[in-house]
């Protein structure tokens, strides 16, 4: 799949394209717990700082054909203002 057709998938969400494949991982519940906790703690700490937003399963465009979807990641305010909040997505590529 190229990064051009994937950006035009709008269940993006959740999928990861790495290197021009297209997959997604299902998680156990485990996991799932473990991912509300990262991004508990990432919340708290974003807030306490005041830098940025704590969000879960967000995809990251990085260009270049890779878009992977971490399970928890901190977006600085300044990140924020650029994403795509429609598609949950944030540019980071070039």
């Amino acid at each position: 799949m190229t990064h051009a057709a994937y950006l035009d998938t709008p269940e993006g969400l959740g999928y990861n394209l790495l290197h021009g494949l297209c997959f997604r991982e299902e998680p156990t519940v485990d996991h799932q717990v473990a991912v509300r906790n990262v991004v508990g703690l990432l919340h708290r700490y974003a807030r306490a700082l005041r830098r940025g937003r704590a969000l879960p399963a967000i995809n990251v465009d990085l260009g270049e054909g890779d878009v992977p979807a971490p399970d928890a990641c901190f977006v600085s305010w300044e990140r924020v203002l650029r994403m795509n909040l429609y598609f949950a997505k944030i540019r980071l590529g070039p």
